[in-house]
This record gives structure tokens, sequence and C-alpha cells, in this order.
């Protein structure tokens, strides 16, 4: 029997799902309202204006209230992980990928939560940082094996959901909601929205001064940026495992998160690797803003190995180039595992890797063009396209 602390039931609606012609069962509930809800819950908290004893000690982080009541309605489906936990999603005509994919088989990047999952149960001291943490999809899993979480969601939408779903499943005491957006400077930020109905793919832009008006920072559609470093303001633990999707920001991201880094023992931290699976425009975008070199330094330097998530293949340091697939597909998503043994100090390290990378000629990599394994290896081989917007779930 479905029972949540404060909630009551109002029904069960059938949601036809348009991607698979299939008929899911979501449960769609409200807390009973009270008299004396402070109706801050669905407007955030800004460190400028929010009360002193609300934001003591986060001089730059917006910490999202999730203790406070939210009486928005969403539909909201159990997870299929071994606590069940209860996800609130967006209808399929506003986000046909991600909430989709969890109307349908009830969780979202199986290869990588479970990986989490197993981390986080192995090892009960660790906490969860997720950077992008959209709807909550590895959120909440986690926060539900009662481990501390720092949550990272600019787009209030998406905060809406995840404060309705720490709230169904009594995770406040667990999760910390940051309004904010990671970068590699403290600035204001706006909102592009995938015109496909995938929010997942919702990208961020810094806001010109002229654009900045109390109205859109009331409703959410301006936002602060954050350090990574930032999170020592609300980080409560001293070590745990990191999930980084903020829409290929990431390079940004690392250039100020040493002093975390340096603090907090980061056993793993999962991420997509960047390459022409983005699409032609996209890719070169984000060649042209930051090295990705750059953040291969900041790991090995600092005693990190990178992985292939989905089959647990060690990827050689010196063929970061080829790491991601030409196609979307699991085989973009890595992640980086401190090994002790090869820690040292980053000062010291930092010349070695340098030169490692830099004796590996252009010459020597592997065009990703000539690899004609079958899909069955785990090669998946495309002709370029001019976008990637559009994304086959069958894939994920």
């Amino acid at each position: 029997m479905f029972e949540r602390r404060h909630l009551k039931t109002l029904g069960a609606i059938l949601v036809a799902s348009s991607l698979s012609n299939i008929i899911t069962i979501v449960m769609i509930t409200s807390e009973v309202p009270s008299k004396t809800s402070n109706q801050r819950a669905l407007q955030g908290y800004h460190c400028d204006d929010a009360p002193s004893e609300e934001i003591k000690g986060h001089r730059h982080c917006n910490v999202y209230d999730v203790t406070n009541e939210c009486s928005e309605w969403f539909p909201c489906i159990l997870m299929n992980t071994t606590e069940s936990p209860s996800i609130c999603v967006y209808t399929m005509n506003r986000d046909n990928v991600i909430s989709a994919w969890l109307a349908k088989r009830g969780i979202w990047e199986q290869h990588v939560i479970f990986k989490i999952l197993d981390i986080l149960r192995s090892n009960k001291e660790y906490g969860f940082i997720d950077l992008g943490a959209n709807l909550g999809t590895h959120t909440i899993p986690a926060a539900s094996l009662k481990r501390k979480v720092i949550a990272v969601e600019p787009y209030y939408d998406n905060v809406l959901r995840l404060h309705k779903s720490v709230r169904m499943n009594n995770l406040e005491g667990y999760v910390t909601v940051l309004l904010n957006a990671i970068y590699d400077k403290r600035t204001n930020i706006s909102f592009i929205e995938n015109k496909n109905s995938n929010m997942g793919s919702t990208q961020v832009r810094e806001t010109v001064q002229y654009e900045i008006s109390p109205e859109k920072i009331k409703k959410h559609e301006i936002v602060e940026t954050i350090y990574v470093d930032d999170l020592l303001e609300v980080v409560d633990f001293k070590a745990g495992v990191m999930k980084i999707d903020i829409e290929n920001c990431e390079c940004e991201a690392f250039e100020e998160a040493s002093e975390l880094f340096n603090t907090v023992s980061l056993a793993y931290v999962f991420m997509e690797w960047p390459g022409e699976w983005m699409g032609y425009v996209e890719w070169n975008r984000v060649q042209g803003k930051c090295d990705l070199k750059n953040i291969v330094q900041f790991f090995t330097s600092r005693g990190y190995e990178p992985f292939r998530t989905l089959d647990d293949t060690q990827l050689p340091v010196q063929t970061w180039k080829i790491w991601a697939p030409q196609q979307y597909n699991k085989e973009v998503d890595i992640y980086w595992k401190l090994n002790p043994a090869k820690a040292k100090t980053h000062k010291h390290v930092v010349n070695e890797v340098d030169d490692a990378l830099e004796d590996v000629n252009d010459d020597s990599y592997v065009n990703s063009e000539d690899i004609e394994e079958s899909a069955e290896d785990g090669v998946y081989i495309a002709e370029e396209t001019e976008s990637a917007e559009t994304v086959d779930v069958e894939q994920l």
C-alpha cells in the first residue's frame, strides 16, 4: 500500500507514453496544506534576501529549503531500485526523454546509478555530491540509503519536482538542494531550453547586465553561479562520491575545484566524456571554449584513474581524445577512481602528467572515423550529424 507522511492520495492516472505505446500508472499526490506554510518554499532562497539564520555560513550558495511544504502537483512514480523511492517527473509532452524513460523503466542511467548505489552501500561514511541534479534521478536513490546528499540544480522547474520528491520520501534530513549553476566565475546565468521536449538538455548562458530584472530574479529565470569549491559551505562529510552532468560546462567546473578535492576525499567522480557524439556544432563549441586535457590533468595529478562506467574497463590516459564514441550510447559515461597508491601532492605530479600528455603526438591517436568494429563490440559508427538534440532512448 502506498503511504507517505503528510500526504493524501488524490488518485491514479494513466499516462500513455508516446515513445513506447505503453500504459504506465503514476501517482499524483499533494501534501495536506498548512495554514502556516512558508511560501518561500515555492520561491527558493537567495543569499542576499533570506533570513540570516537560514543562511548562516552560506556566503555564496543559495540553499533551497526543502523542509517547507510544496503545494505543487506533479506526476510521480516509484523508482526501480531496491528502496523504491518516489520521484516526480514532467508530462511526456514537455519531457519525452528522462521523464518518459522513468515512466517506462522506473530508472535513468541504470549502469551509472547502480554503480553509485553499490559504492555507497559499501562505504557507509560516504556522502554524495550531485552536480546537475535534474529531477533527482541520482539524488533520490542515494538519499534513500540514508546518505547525506548535496544536490546542485539551477533550473527552478526541476528543483520544484526534486523538492516534492524529497518530501514524499521523508528525506529532508539527508538532502541539501542548492539553487545555483556551477561555473568558473561568479556571475548570473539564464536558460536555453531544448526545443525537442528534452528537459535534460537545458543549457545555460551568461546573462548580460541589461537583461537582469527583479521580475526575472523572482521567477528564477536568472540564477547565480558558484564554484565547485563553494560547496565546502554546505558539505558536512569527509569522503564520498561525485556525479557531474552540467551540459558541457564540466571543463569550467574543475577550474575552481581544487579546494574541495583537497578537503573532501572523493573516491569516485562520474561524468560524461565529451566527443563527436555531441554533434558537430556542440562538439566544436566545447573544444573552442576549453581544453579537455585540463580535466585529464586535474584528475591524474591527484592520483585518479579513468574507467568506462559500462564495463569498468580502465582507459589509457594518453588516448583521452578518443574515449568518447562517435554516436551517443552508454560508452560516453566514464568515472575517475582515486588510487591512493598513486595519490601525490598536486605540485609534485603536475609536471609529470603534463609531460606524459605532451609526449603523445597527435599522429599516434587512432582516428575514430577509421574504427570499424561492430555495434556488438560496443563501438557505434554513424555518419556525422549537425545536431545531437534528438536522442533515441532505446540506447540509454
